[in-house]
């Protein structure tokens, strides 16, 4: 018999795994351009400015692979070389209508 604590339940639906396919190109090794501490106080105050539910949106969407790209940022901040061999998406990345049936 399976039994989940709460934590294993959170840490299941947090999960984008289970949403989308993680672009390929996050998934390099790379030097990290801030602490997790950090990233975690930046994003939770976007999250209070953006709200919850579009802050997931658009994460979602950066692990789907339309990220920011170094030409647009000048290679600024942790960002390669402007030239880059996959050209990443930029923009709404159409979404699979579900059926109801």
């Amino acid at each position: 018999m399976l039994h989940f604590t709460q934590d294993n339940l959170q840490r299941i639906i947090i999960n984008p795994f289970y949403a989308i396919t993680i672009a390929q190109s996050l998934t390099e090794e790379h030097d990290p351009a801030m602490s997790e501490a950090e990233w975690v106080r930046a994003n939770a105050s976007l999250m209070r400015e953006m709200g919850s539910e579009r802050w997931l949106r658009q994460l979602l969407d950066v692990l789907n692979g339309d990220i920011v790209t170094a030409e647009e940022v000048g290679g600024l901040f942790g960002y390669g070389a402007p030239s880059r061999s996959k050209p990443q998406r930029r923009g709404k990345k159409r979404r699979k209508t579900r059926r109801h049936t």
